[in-house]
């Protein structure tokens, strides 16, 4: 494997980073006045107010910003919506030390992988429960649709099957505080983590600052699914899938993202480049984690908007610090 360092003019607020990888050395161009150019900038317009932040696998950030008003900090607690998966995959993958095996295991990450056919989940109705099982069963949540089983849906169906169901993860049960202290037995997040209701795929609240805490764990290999950040991707563009990234070909795997795409266009109609192969969590009221796709450095935005305005400024705040 060959290693190479493009020739950059590194302007003001720039910093040069080396790092090892697989016993070699890569480098990083990192600019962080071209980051705070773009957070400030045209494409997080719609976005505002917001606050971000990047930084590396341990320490302070790198650099950081509130835009468009002071509304929103790094101890903000907001609502993460979509962005409680990456925990509770995180959680599945600790309790098992690995990927879960044998045939409760292969359902359990087929679950995670959004290939289980529960289509009709209706996260109102699940808010409305107090239970993980209620939130599985209440209306038709628990409905499996044959025609979509093995393909990418995206939803919170599935994971909340595996939750619930005594012969998968054994859930059920489970009250909100509860469930968040099953999930603590094994990750130990920070004190701003909560479930609002018992969804394990779109539930929690809590602040930039802890959820850098767990994506920094991420990094360094504290938790498990560190080592299986792009296990067995899945496709989540065909005939019978439904992605909310419009027609951008990504991946997915065991509750987050592979931003890899070649393109494609947002359901809004804003087209995107290629992708840079980051992991994510994006959260429907714009809570944008991120890490880079060598482990390297971490991205948050915290917001609450709309979740295509956030990725659009959170994919050009990360474009302009590898600048």
């Amino acid at each position: 494997m060959s290693w190479k360092l493009e020739s950059k003019s590194l302007g003001a607020g720039a910093a040069l980073v080396c790092c090892m990888s697989l016993g070699a050395p890569a480098v990083h161009a990192i600019n962080t006045q071209a980051a705070t150019n773009a957070a400030n900038g045209p494409d997080c317009n719609a976005a505002r107010p917001f606050y971000w932040e990047i930084g590396g696998s341990g320490g302070a950030p790198l650099v950081s910003g509130q835009v468009g008003g002071t509304q929103f900090n790094r101890n903000t607690t907001v609502n993460i919506a979509s962005a409680s998966k990456w925990p509770f995959g995180a959680y599945v993958l600790q309790r098992y030390g690995g990927i879960p095996g044998g045939s409760s295991g292969n359902t359990i990450v087929s679950a995670l992988n959004m290939l289980e056919g529960h289509t009709s989940f209706n996260t109102l109705t699940c808010s409305l429960t107090r239970t993980v099982e209620k939130c599985h069963t209440i209306g038709d949540n628990d409905v499996v649709d044959p025609s979509k089983v093995g393909s990418f849906n995206y939803g919170g169906g599935d994971g909340q099957y595996a939750a619930a169901a005594a012969s998968l993860l054994n859930l059920g049960p489970l009250k909100t505080s509860g469930l968040l202290s099953a999930v603590n037995s094994y990750l130990s997040l920070g004190s701003s983590f909560a479930y609002n209701y018992p969804g394990v795929a779109g539930g929690m609240t809590a602040n930039a600052a802890h959820y850098v805490a767990f994506l920094q764990k991420l990094m360094d290999g504290t938790y498990v699914m560190s080592n299986y950040l792009d296990h067995n991707p899945v496709a989540t563009q065909c005939a019978a899938c439904s992605s909310p990234y419009g027609t951008a070909d990504m991946h997915y795997s065991l509750f987050h993202w592979i931003e890899d795409n070649t393109g494609g266009s947002l359901p809004n109609g804003t087209p995107l480049t290629a992708g840079d192969g980051a992991f994510s969590s994006l959260g429907a009221y714009g809570f944008y984690p991120w890490i880079s796709a060598d482990k390297q450095y971490y991205g948050v935005i915290s917001m609450d908007g709309e979740a295509q305005d956030s990725y659009v400024c959170g994919k050009a705040i990360r474009g302009a610090f590898f600048n």
